[in-house]
């Protein structure tokens, strides 16, 4: 999410004319929502058009509590509405948007692997129950021929596939890994595939503006390293006593996964 934040932004700047479609989380309050289509509202976000949808069962988090079904109800109005608004171009995230890939195609699409270890396995029966050609999803069918990879599907039908950075698309090709399906799908497409290193939002993430820092430090010029040393101290002071942590003196490392 934060990637699709930035990278709207970023081309938003460039002129490009684009539009955010996202699952109708209950915590999101958009001011001046309108709906537009059955199942679809359109609201905005720092000038950018938001387009959610709202699917029969609620999801309530960003990460975790979601079934296959919710993000197979999101795939099947996304992929109406797009028809509706006809994009010159449809970027789509992971697994979860996988099953648009299926649907009859009406502009290019590029498809952005940020975490191949979740690849969304959906029952046959329930593609079955969708115009969706079975040899469309033929070649990747687990051998028990009773599940679906999404996102191999998903890379098999995508005119090009992107990953979050070229050393990550190093891992996903490995010639070493264990053979799998996903693997051997990935290696048939190869010469779709680009890795991106994916940058950080320097406006949003930016040190010298962020309200949530104990210590403002717009005010200390970038060469004054020992006053940004003396201000990073303050705030590892800080998160130690909000993790209830009292050696201060203490290397901290913090990493996110």
């Amino acid at each position: 999410a934060d990637m699709v934040r930035g990278l709207v932004l970023s081309q938003k700047e460039v002129c490009h004319n684009l539009s955010v479609v996202l699952p109708f989380y209950t915590f999101l309050s958009l001011p001046n929502l309108v709906q537009v289509a059955p199942s679809v509202w359109k609201g905005s976000y720092l000038e950018v058009t938001i387009y959610l949808v709202k699917i029969p069962s609620s999801i309530e988090q960003v990460y975790g509590g979601h079934t296959l079904s919710n993000f197979l109800h999101f795939c099947d109005i996304t992929h109406a509405f797009l028809q509706q608004i006809s994009p010159s171009i449809i970027h789509l995230h992971d697994w979860p948007t996988a099953l648009i890939t299926l649907y009859p195609k009406h502009a290019p699409v590029i498809f952005t692997i940020h975490n191949a270890a979740y690849q969304g396995e959906c029952p046959v029966r329930l593609l079955k129950r969708r115009p969706i050609p079975p040899p469309l999803y033929q070649r990747t069918k687990t051998p028990n021929n009773k599940m679906v990879n999404l996102l191999a599907s998903a890379i098999e039908h995508a005119d090009y596939v992107t990953t979050v950075s070229p050393s990550y698309l190093c891992e996903l090709q490995d010639s070493n890994k264990k053979p799998s399906l996903l693997t051997k799908i990935i290696r048939q497409n190869s010469h779709k595939f680009l890795g991106i290193l994916n940058g950080i939002d320097t406006h949003y993430w930016n040190p010298y503006t962020d309200p949530h820092l104990i210590t403002s430090t717009n005010q200390t010029p970038r060469s004054q390293l020992q006053d940004l040393l003396k201000i990073k101290k303050r705030h590892k002071e800080q998160l130690f006593s909000q993790l209830q942590l009292h050696d201060t003196s203490r290397f901290l490392l913090v990493c996110i996964t």
